[in-house]
């Protein structure tokens, strides 16, 4: 069985998998929210993305039970990243206006006075602006981070994608790649590295068994099922 991952910018990145086991091509959502093609051996990767698009609208539909984890940002709420706070201001202009005071360690966010921020077009377009500065960040970051851990432990991977990914952490692909989700920006420091241990130790292992979390009890000095339970606590969206 082979897997493809493929960037939506709706739904961030979408595994595409091969299976001798079928004979249609499908999708599933998997209980972290993470979306699955499914397609037969002799599948056709343009025929697995016309099949998405078709059922795009049930994917959307399937993922709205989930909008109830989703944070509303407003005036005099706090809102933390990694490496920055995110402020928001009223002000008189006509437009959202995102800001980035690195000394403060600050995102500040002018937001039209007339505007009711807490709507769903202006959450839309605050959120936006927090993510696109937290995927900037994350670029910076997390690629570096995974490197020096992979070297740490004796890993070896292909590449490090950072992605605008809202249903999951992050990805190991057959092939070695590692995608990491700009949200893990809103994590702790522990479990941003859980989740790359967690990626890392897919090179060796593809699957989740017995030998996979001992690989990563031991790169996490035994704190796995602790760190496991302390990330049920966040959700990869905003």
């Amino acid at each position: 069985m082979g897997v493809r991952i493929i960037e939506d910018e709706e739904f961030g990145a979408i595994e595409v998998r091969s299976n001798a086991r079928i004979k249609r091509y499908g999708i599933k959502i998997l209980s972290k929210g993470s979306v699955v093609i499914t397609m037969p051996p002799y599948g056709l990767m343009g025929k697995a993305l016309e099949f998405f698009e078709s059922h795009r609208e049930w994917v959307r539909t399937h993922l709205k039970g989930r909008k109830s984890k989703v944070r509303m940002l407003g005036y005099g709420m706090t809102f933390s990243t990694y490496t920055f706070d995110v402020e928001l201001v009223s002000y008189e202009g006509d437009k959202f206006l995102g800001m980035m005071l690195r000394q403060d360690r600050k995102l500040l966010i002018r937001c039209p006075r007339q505007e009711d921020i807490m709507s769903e077009k202006s959450q839309s377009i605050v959120k936006s602006i927090v993510l696109n500065a937290m995927t900037i960040e994350a670029k910076k970051v997390l690629p570096g981070w995974l490197s020096r851990l992979a070297e740490q432990h004796g890993f070896h991977y292909r590449e490090c994608r950072v992605m605008k990914m809202r249903t999951r952490w992050g990805s190991c692909s057959t092939s070695g790649s590692i995608h990491l989700s700009s949200m893990l920006m809103t994590l702790p420091s522990e479990l941003i590295e859980f989740v790359m241990i967690h990626e890392l130790s897919h090179t060796l292992e593809m699957n989740h068994s017995a030998r996979f979390h001992e690989l990563v009890d031991r790169c996490l000095g035994g704190r796995e099922r602790e760190l496991t339970e302390k990330i049920k606590n966040y959700s990869a969206v905003l």
